[in-house]
């Protein structure tokens, strides 16, 4: 029986939650039995890991809160925007919810977001352990961040709006779709402009 789990471990890149063990039938009294005999460990409530598994911090907040959408800073990291891994986590979830407990996490950056502004430019992206998580497309971030420019370091800012410009693959039709959402229009005409 422990075959099994142990297949699904690594189907899930040697993470599991009690949830997922319970969705296919098996009982979290399972998960208890590895963990006394060494087979798992537990690196939070309700996950757990295969030893020797290398832990991604971004994957197993996502686990933990399904709403978390990672954005700013940490999605610039994602598409390798930034020169420097962040210090802190930066996520968005919707105004109706209230995270409290993401709150309370060590080096998470909580921003909100409504209803639209939440919901458009949730993409899927590989974090540096090759896991999938959810991000805001490029485009959605950089308006964001232009949207926000006095919540973020200046170099930070300029050097991902220099970055966007240079690419290759960059969506414009889709970035001034988000700058029309935000009323940005004007503010990204004249830093595109500046940097192009």
């Amino acid at each position: 029986m422990f075959d099994k789990i142990i297949e699904l471990f690594n189907k899930n890149d040697g993470i599991l939650t009690t949830k997922q063990v319970e969705e296919i039938g098996y009982s979290r009294h399972l998960l208890s039995n590895m963990l006394k005999k060494g087979l798992i460990e537990r690196v939070e409530n309700n996950t757990y890991s295969l030893k020797n598994v290398e832990k991604d911090e971004y994957y197993l907040l996502q686990l933990k809160y399904p709403n978390v959408v990672f954005s700013y800073e940490t999605a610039l990291y994602f598409y390798d925007m930034l020169d420097r891994t962040p210090i802190d986590i930066n996520v968005t979830i919707p105004t109706s919810y209230s995270g409290s407990d993401l709150k309370k996490e060590k080096n998470i950056v909580v921003y909100y977001a409504k209803g639209n502004a939440y919901n458009k430019g949730i993409t899927s992206i590989e974090t540096p352990c090759k896991n999938v998580v959810r991000a805001y497309s490029i485009e959605k971030t950089i308006c964001d961040i232009i949207n926000n420019d006095k919540m973020i370091d200046k170099q930070i800012y300029l050097n991902a709006i220099k970055k966007y410009a240079r690419m290759k693959d960059k969506d414009l039709i889709l970035l001034d779709k988000y700058a029309k959402m935000y009323d940005i229009e004007v503010k990204l005409k004249q830093l595109m402009d500046a940097l192009i």
